[in-house]
């Protein structure tokens, strides 16, 4: 029985918009909020929508963000090192991850 609301929960998940961002990281959640929240799907979901994406494991890029990581890309190739420098808004974890994510 568990597996089945699991199951449910991940597929409901999947068809939220932070899933597309932080994939694995909002299905990590969703199982600890459905814990949380004694088995109950809706609830889960409902909280799992006030979850800020950036509490996700994925900082928020914005699209002056996203324009230095593909020109960085583009120059550097795939020396992340070199593209982390002229992300300064950004740790190097969030570059090695929007990289791969993105670019990869």
């Amino acid at each position: 029985m568990v597996f089945c609301s699991v199951e449910i929960l991940f597929n409901d998940v999947k068809k939220l918009r932070s899933y597309s961002s932080a994939g694995v990281d909002v299905l990590n959640r969703a199982v600890k909020l459905l814990a949380e929240h004694d088995g109950d799907i809706p609830a889960t979901i409902a909280a799992l929508r006030k979850v800020p994406l950036a509490t996700l494991g994925h900082a928020v890029w914005n699209e002056a963000e996203r324009k230095q990581l593909s020109e960085g890309a583009s120059q550097y190739h795939n020396d992340i090192a070199e593209i982390a420098k002229h992300i300064k808004t950004k740790k190097m974890a969030d570059v090695v991850k929007k990289y791969y994510i993105s670019i990869g």
